[in-house]
């Protein structure tokens, strides 16, 4: 077995960061926890750590272990055995019974294993849900308790394999922000624009707006809350500015457990300042959707039809507001729908440049869902990893001439190829934190396979996926939302600034915003809570690593 101590460290480390989304002992609970590695072969007791983790002292078998971890690494190890996660086993239950959960614990099952070394797949679930009924809810110190088999097996390969990438991860991280810092310190020294004198994008603009709510009808099937529908009725929010032309339209796609509400705030900007802005509601990966799903009544948290259903979303709304502004006399010349373009946040990010070019790549699905499916901390991959299961397609709008995506999910689903395919011009949005969603794997690698003349690619440091995000997500581990979140305010002032600026420049044609689409004015907008990164430059020549998981 490797002698760095964080490889000693890696089983605690694995379990409790996968599984971290009392009670008495059964009698056939898992009283020791065996970590192999090659002929290496070792066996913790399950007391021993239930000590440690109550008291802070470190029983004599725990010893050769503990003796090369720090202070710090202590600390955060009783942490991890003991952090609670407040979900009802109903939902435990229903989550690791989906399709999702049952991929994720056979990834996470051939490094945990049952005493006679199968997939730890089952155990792990039922271990899980007895869990989650103890006083203290779901622990790690609770799954270890109540693993069904007299040993839980740790495949010590496996885990250094999952360490490393925990310290490539972070590693790249640091590497690729500053190898953006260096870009970005190019590309400011080419300009000295003094933008205190200029118009303020993150206010409203000049153009009062219009609400307006359309119910649009589709032939065609598709998931909902209620299951799979044979017909169904698409509610648009459209927000229009008072222009006398037809404003250019930008649609917005949201994401996952989410509504057509969450960026009203974006859309009411982006209006003011001379568009007009339609955003759907995807009933099959929305809000209701996902209390649905927690609730019981359906089966799958996201099926693979939902990809192709929110591109067809997109493709019957534009449709619609076409034929409503060539007949209708209340649409007339309100809207250009030929000059269109899109935002997406999150899974709708991914949307968004699935409809401007990006096809699904059918290759490098089968590589990391089928042929090799690997243990990763990348969760975004299993949600990539639905998609394969539908027929290779490209969702491509004509109509659409640039996409604006925030936080989005690429790298198994589209791949460097398609990305290749974008053509209009592009904008992706970073969190140099993002857990769920990791930066340089999803956005920052992505972002040099792009082939379109106009790319731009903002980074928040430390930004999540939560950095602009204003509702209650007290409930969720600290991990996923930061350790000390700036205020969203700030990441949402720079994505009203940044789109206002890119979609004038991309869709209106209003050359005299294209000052601000520079890595300046960026360095103006930043605050030192969130600092904000504007670079076209960044490439591979600037950066190498990443790696492909």
């Amino acid at each position: 077995m490797p002698k760095n101590p964080i490889y000693r460290f890696g089983f605690s480390l694995l379990t409790g960061l996968v599984l971290s989304f009392g009670g008495s002992k059964p009698s056939s609970a898992a009283d020791r926890i065996t970590i192999t590695y090659g002929s290496f072969d070792r066996s913790i007791p399950v007391d021993s750590l239930e000590t440690f983790a109550e008291t802070g002292e470190v029983p004599k078998d725990l010893n050769a272990y503990f003796d090369y971890l720090s202070d710090r690494d202590r600390q955060r190890l009783r942490q991890l055995l003991q952090l609670p996660i407040d979900e009802p086993p109903n939902v435990i239950s229903r989550f690791t019974y989906s399709d999702m959960g049952e991929a994720f614990l056979q990834r996470i099952g051939q490094g945990i294993q049952t005493d006679s070394s199968l997939n730890g797949f089952h155990a792990l679930r039922s271990a899980m849900i007895l869990a989650s009924t103890e006083p203290e809810g779901l622990t790690l110190l609770g799954i270890l308790r109540q693993f069904p088999t007299r040993s839980l097996k740790i495949d010590g390969r496996v885990v250094v394999e999952l360490v490393d990438e925990i310290g490539s991860l972070s590693e790249n991280r640091e590497r690729a922000i500053a190898a953006i810092q260096q870009a970005v310190e190019r590309e400011t020294h080419l300009h000295n624009t003094d933008f205190s004198r200029l118009a303020d994008l993150r206010e409203l603009g000049e153009y009062d707006v219009e609400f307006r709510q359309l119910q649009i009808f589709i032939d065609a099937p598709r998931p909902t809350p209620s299951g799979i529908a044979d017909a169904y009725e698409l509610p648009v929010d459209v927000y229009l500015p008072d222009t006398t032309e037809p404003a250019p339209l930008i649609l917005f796609s949201h994401g996952m457990g989410s509504t057509r509400r969450q960026l009203a705030y974006l859309a009411q900007h982006l209006a003011s300042y001379g568009f007009a802005v339609a955003v759907p509601e995807h009933f099959g990966s929305n809000g209701i959707y996902l209390a649905a799903f927690l609730q019981g009544e359906l089966q799958n948290l996201v099926l693979p039809e939902e990809y192709p259903s929110r591109a067809r979303d997109i493709h019957a709304t534009l449709d619609e507001l076409e034929r409503l502004s060539a007949t209708d006399a209340d649409w007339r010349e309100r809207l250009n729908v030929q000059n269109t373009g899109i935002l997406g946040y999150s899974f709708g990010a991914t949307t968004a440049l699935s409809v401007a070019g990006a096809s699904l790549n059918e290759t490098q699905l089968n590589r990391d869902c089928v042929e090799d499916p690997q243990p990763t901390f990348n969760f975004s991959q299993l949600l990539q990893c639905r998609a394969q299961a539908i027929a290779p397609d490209n969702f491509r709008d004509d109509r659409i001439r640039a996409v604006f995506s925030v936080y989005p999910l690429t790298h198994t689903i589209f791949g460097a190829e398609s990305l290749a395919e974008i053509e209009v011009p592009t904008f992706l949005v970073s969190g140099s934190h993002d857990v769920l969603v990791p930066a340089v794997i999803e956005q920052i690698r992505p972002f040099t396979k792009l082939t379109t003349p106009h790319r731009y690619l903002a980074v928040m440091v430390p930004g999540t996926h939560f950095s602009t995000e204003i509702g209650d997500i007290s409930r969720l581990p600290r991990f996923l939302t930061g350790e000390n979140r700036p205020d969203p305010q700030i990441g949402r002032d720079y994505l009203k600034a940044l789109s206002v600026a890119f979609f004038q420049t991309h869709l209106a044609g209003n050359d005299e915003f294209d000052r601000y689409l520079d890595a300046a004015y960026a360095e103006f907008l930043s605050r030192d809570e969130l600092t904000l990164y504007l670079t076209e430059t960044f490439s591979t020549e600037n950066f190498e690593g990443g790696g492909d998981r």
